[in-house]
């Protein structure tokens, strides 16, 4: 019997239902976010899945410091949605047109369905990389951690799930073993310049490099999560999944959340892991390995970050907010810019979409209440001085940092390690509402942010490019019934509302 399948079932479950939905054998299966070709002749490259399956996920927020003394933990699962299940039909090319179970839909065994994944925190200022490490997962497997600050002060992350060993690796070329090295718990190797309280909190980046055998040489995972597997050297399957879980016990609150998932960012057939698996910042958005849309050669490593960026572009983000005094009602925004960094580094500054001013992006921010009554930041007076001076850091209609965390408050107060308040104003009457963000422009409605690439695509069709920047937006709203002894903090995570504004290409 095979250890840890908790998807055999579903999948079963799955299989039964699309026959009846297809009601005939003889139809194929479509996986519209995952094969090569999307909707279209010409080739899909990375493409955001809204099933949240995918070679490359992002997970928009972790923070592990104290709110008002309460500890966060924010456990983290990283799942391999391969079944393990031998008896379903084998995924096979010859079976397609055939048998519904099979294989474009997935809904079948892959015996290569084993995934080696790099994961990597990044600190919340610049991105800059914190820790990183490799992980094996077989076939229906699930990796789980819990990351909190320790007693010094310092992230560290806790597993009982095996991770790739250097230490114990005869010939990393031919084979990699795993073992549980983070139980006793690993603080964040941090980067230069970065304090313990930057990397405090931020985003998580996973890259699936290489698909392995379903289970490791021995034919079924160990009891101490110490395997061997022989590497085979193609590309991972669209089948990473990952959820995190912001917990606060004393509250009693949790925060979870859905990573968003990049399907066919390696569509090629071959691993895009590099020689040395712990070496830092590879791979990463820049490392696709995807054919460009018309078929003439592959996307570039730029081409490649700006497929991504289009996969994750939004041009205006919307959020409800409740800092009602009856329910203490608090909410705090997270925009996450995933890959700014790779756009705002060395000579490329500025790079579009971003600005990479020192002082953040610009955006326009409108707050409105329940009835409709709204209210926009002040406009700064017209600059009269040569030069100008910069928009002040603090100022309202800029984020400025690549994950910064908004409080919405009515005293200008930050709730809950918020890096900035936006204030609804006088003109609102009540203090539940919502806001819209204009990821495209400034305060005065100038176009700030826009990527133009002729080599991106959505589900096979050939685009130009995007308004708006590449954007991960959740909201944590919290209640707290203050007459009980412990406070009875309560709330939930949703997914901000979000628009796009992709420029179709005249091919497509």
């Amino acid at each position: 019997m095979k250890r840890r399948s908790p998807i055999r079932a579903l999948v079963g479950l799955a299989a039964a239902g699309l026959v009846a939905l297809l009601g005939t054998t003889a139809n194929a299966q479509e996986n519209l976010y995952k094969n090569e070709r999307g909707t279209h002749v010409y080739w899909a490259g990375p493409t955001l899945n809204p099933g949240g399956q995918g070679q490359l996920l992002y997970a928009g927020y972790y923070d592990v410091r104290d709110v008002n003394g309460d500890v966060q933990h924010n456990n983290i699962q990283i799942l391999n949605t391969n079944t393990n299940d031998d008896k379903m039909v084998w995924c096979d090319d010859k079976t397609y047109d055939t048998d519904p179970k099979g294989t474009n839909g997935e809904i079948c065994y892959n015996p290569y369905g084993g995934i080696l994944a790099k994961v990597r925190f990044r600190e919340a200022i610049d991105s800059k990389e914190v820790l990183d490490f490799v992980i094996a997962l077989s076939c229906g497997e699930v990796w789980a951690g819990a990351v909190k600050l320790n007693g010094s002060g310092v992230p560290e992350i806790r597993s009982g799930a095996p991770v790739y060993d250097a230490s114990l690796t005869p010939n990393e070329a031919v084979a990699i073993t795993t073992s549980p090295r983070f139980t006793g718990g690993l603080e964040f190797i941090g980067a230069a310049g970065v304090s313990d309280s930057d990397m405090s909190r931020g985003y998580i980046e996973i890259v699936g490099m290489e698909s392995l055998h379903c289970e490791p040489d021995s034919g079924a995972l160990s009891a101490d999560g110490s395997d061997t597997w022989t590497r085979i050297g193609g590309q991972a399957s669209n089948s990473l999944a990952g959820e995190v879980f912001q917990v606060r016990a004393a509250a009693g609150v949790s925060h979870a959340y859905n990573m968003d998932a990049i399907s066919r960012f390696a569509t090629d057939g071959e691993s895009i892991a590099p020689a040395d698996l712990l070496g830092a910042e590879q791979p990463n958005a820049s490392d696709c390995d995807v054919i460009d849309p018309l078929g003439v050669g592959f996307l570039s490593p730029q081409d490649c970050v700006a497929a991504v960026s289009l996969a994750l572009s939004k041009s205006q983000v919307i959020a409800q907010y409740d800092i009602e005094a009856g329910t203490n009602g608090g909410t705090n925004v997270v925009f996450t810019l995933p890959n700014k960094h790779l756009y705002c580094s060395g000579a490329h500054i500025p790079n579009p979409p971003f600005q990479c001013a020192a002082s953040g992006e610009d955006v326009r921010v409108d707050i409105y209440d329940r009835i409709e009554n709204f209210n926009t930041p002040e406009e700064p007076p017209p600059c009269t001085d040569s030069p100008c001076p910069p928009t002040p850091p603090d100022s309202p209609e800029r984020l400025p940092n690549e994950v910064t965390i908004v409080s919405i408050t009515a005293d200008g107060s930050l709730k809950n390690n918020a890096d900035k308040a936006w204030q609804p104003g006088s003109n609102l009457t009540q203090t539940s509402g919502w806001i819209t963000v204009d990821m495209t422009s400034d305060y005065s409605g100038n176009l700030v942010h826009q990527e133009i690439n002729s080599e991106s695509s959505v589900l096979g069709n050939p685009m130009n490019g995007y308004r708006g920047l590449p954007t991960i937006a959740l909201v944590l709203q919290e209640f707290t019934n203050s007459t009980t002894a412990a406070g009875s903090t309560y709330g939930n995570t949703v997914p901000a509302t979000t628009s796009q504004q992709i420029f179709r290409n005249d091919q497509s």
